[in-house]
């Protein structure tokens, strides 16, 4: 029995260890590349004639299954970050979605409402999470919003609302503010924890 609760110790432990490292390299790679960011908008803010507002600060956080090591890491809001044209299309990481925005946007056709924010999606076949750049862009020539393929199985991702209670559990909400039933993509469990919280910007 001791060598079982042994092995299980040591298993949780590693899965732990995994999960720190994958966060260590994803907030590694977000400081390389918000520093490259803030550069170039420094260098470039002069010479773009439409620059949009965003909302202030942003939170970051993980999202973690409580029965096996499925776990994403989060960023929402827009860290407070003045984002021209240019550096907001580099978040849009898809070639559709790229050319509606791109076409849509124009010198002629300048947005006359703008909205920009990491925000959490869902797969509303296989259930995996993700993180992805959510615009809202609105000009005479109509209505911007992306649309993004499940990574794992293509189907259309949802954006949803996270709410995360005074003891880190959490509940995915819809657009019509109805709790979303979950099931982990590993192990179909259906709780998920959150922690790590902190603010970036």
């Amino acid at each position: 029995m001791m060598e079982k609760n042994g092995n299980y110790e040591k298993k949780s432990s590693n899965i732990f260890k995994n999960i720190k490292l994958k966060r260590i390299i994803k907030l590694f790679q977000l400081i390389v590349f918000y520093t490259s960011l803030y550069a170039e908008n420094i260098a470039n803010i002069a010479q773009t004639k439409y620059i949009l507002g965003s909302a202030l600060g942003g939170e970051c956080y993980d999202l973690k299954c409580t029965a096996c090591d499925y776990c994403i890491f989060i960023l929402t809001g827009s860290g407070g970050g003045n984002y021209n044209k240019t550096k907001i299309f580099t978040f849009i990481n898809n070639a559709n979605n790229l050319n509606k925005a791109v076409e849509l946007w124009t010198n002629k056709a300048a947005p006359k409402k703008t909205y920009y924010s990491f925000e959490v999606y869902i797969c509303p076949k296989c259930k995996t999470l993700e993180n992805k750049f959510y615009l809202e862009m609105v000009t005479s020539k109509g209505k911007f919003e992306p649309d993004y393929p499940c990574s794992k199985c293509k189907a259309s991702l949802r954006r949803i609302n996270v709410k995360i209670s005074n003891n880190d559990n959490v509940k995915l909400i819809n657009k019509y503010h109805i709790k979303i039933k979950w099931q982990c993509p590993k192990c179909k469990n259906n709780k998920l924890i959150a922690y790590d919280i902190g603010m970036w910007d």
